[in-house]
């Protein structure tokens, strides 16, 4: 559950799916079911899943209306595995899995988020691949966590190159993106995109701001002057 939003930064998702023809998403970690229904909205396959049999069988109930999605009951890690061998194209994955409290469903294993992607990494294709929280995976997370069950962010980052290491990987608004090279255009003009709104504007140096600084830089010489006057 970012910081930044609620789910993926959707737009970047739909920026990926449309420039490379992705039909396929999946995520681990169906929570409310909320990205999921949004996802169904936008492309053709959904596969979502949660180790938690209340959620899933919440998320079943409430979505059932969207006949594109797959809710499956399971460990992130081992239907992974059974999924990605079927995949022949790119798909977009959303780990979002590991333990954070409130009502997500907690394991032996807090965060599974490398077994995730030892999986994934045995797929011959290379996929699209953001994971939420990364501000867990940067530092340790809050004392409620067991911060032995969760890597650290250069595990993570060499387990997302671990068979193709020429993975575009930023880490942008609470997620870590881990995109192929051919899409690392693609990715890095919406991260320049989001900086440029974030970052505070830097105000215009005209005359009156260089005629003040020399002033000042005049002042303090006088006064440098006069205290070696006064050794």
């Amino acid at each position: 559950m970012g910081i930044v939003r609620w789910g993926p930064p959707e737009e970047l998702v739909l920026r990926l799916k449309r420039a490379f023809s992705i039909d396929t998403f999946i995520e681990t970690g169906t929570f409310k079911g909320h990205t999921s229904s949004w996802a169904a909205a936008h492309f053709p396959c959904v596969i979502s899943i949660e180790a938690g049999q209340k959620l899933y069988q919440e998320a079943m109930e409430q979505y059932a209306h969207h006949k594109n999605i797959e809710f499956i009951c399971g460990d992130g890690p081992a239907e992974l595995a059974k999924i990605v061998p079927q995949l022949h194209e790119p798909a977009v994955f959303w780990l979002d899995s590991h333990w954070c409290g409130e009502d997500s469903c907690k394991l032996d294993i807090e965060c599974p988020l490398i077994q995730e992607l030892e999986a994934l990494a045995r797929s011959k294709t290379p996929h699209f691949i953001l994971i939420d929280d990364a501000r867990y995976f940067l530092s340790p997370p809050p004392s409620f966590h067991d911060r032995s069950q969760w890597p650290d962010i250069a595990q993570v980052i060499d387990s997302l190159r671990s068979r193709h290491a020429d993975t575009y990987t930023i880490v942008l608004e609470d997620v870590i993106i881990a995109v192929p090279p051919y899409a690392k255009t693609v990715l890095g003009e919406y991260a320049q995109e989001v900086q440029d709104v974030n970052e505070p504007p830097v105000p215009p140096i005209g005359l009156t701001q260089v005629r003040q600084g020399k002033r000042l830089m005049m002042e303090g010489a006088k006064q440098v002057l006069y205290g070696l006057k006064t050794l």
